[in-house]
């Protein structure tokens, strides 16, 4: 049992979702440039 990688996982999952919506929803600038 290795919770330590499943747990990374997910943590690294939820935070590129999150910040992935929050671009999305927010409209950063930097996501304009790149536009």
């Amino acid at each position: 049992m290795k919770p330590m990688k499943p747990m990374y996982k997910t943590a690294t999952k939820l935070v590129v979702d999150t910040g992935g919506l929050r671009s999305s929803y927010l409209g950063h600038p930097e996501s304009r440039r790149v536009h």
